[in-house]
């Protein structure tokens, strides 16, 4: 079975900020949900999965919020543009089939290390099948994006 793991927050960024505003006739922006959508299809097509898990950060505090009192203070809030695009693309994805994974406390990198690491302990083999065909997908400079294979086998 080949499992395709997504960190949605990260591919929404990359697509908002990779396309220009775009906006209905009635002035709802688009873009990230354009971006998005494209970034889903093309890994789609490259990687043919049988299944695709999308997670999700949420607004809550994580334990990195609660041991460092500086985590992500620089970062800006997210653009109220790419806010309302948010929860249009959630409804698409859930109406297109696309299981969506999110924990409040939780970011979606932590989600996906999860995720990997439940396959990875299901085996004590290094090539046992249940690996066969995993990807962990990340972004990539320059719109690209890496799909490491089996990225959870034991180093001998």
């Amino acid at each position: 079975m080949k499992l395709l793991v997504l960190d949605g927050n990260s591919l929404v960024n990359r697509a908002y900020f990779g396309i220009k505003l775009l906006t209905t006739k009635d002035g709802r922006y688009t873009n990230a949900i354009f971006g998005f959508q494209n970034i889903l299809l093309n890994l789609l097509s490259a990687h043919h999965p049988d299944a695709v898990a999308i997670a999700w950060d949420e607004k809550a505090p994580t334990f990195r919020h609660t041991a460092y009192d500086g985590y992500k203070a620089t970062r800006h809030g997210m653009p109220q543009e790419l806010a309302e695009q948010m929860p249009v693309l959630k409804q698409l994805l859930t109406d297109l089939g696309f299981v969506q994974v999110s924990k409040p406390g939780w970011e979606a990198d932590d989600i996906l290390g999860t995720l990997a690491a439940a396959c990875a302990a299901r085996s004590a083999l290094q090539d046992h099948p249940l690996l066969e065909g995993v990807f962990l997908c990340r972004p990539l400079p320059f719109g690209a994006f890496e799909a490491v294979r089996n990225s959870l086998r034991n180093p001998s």
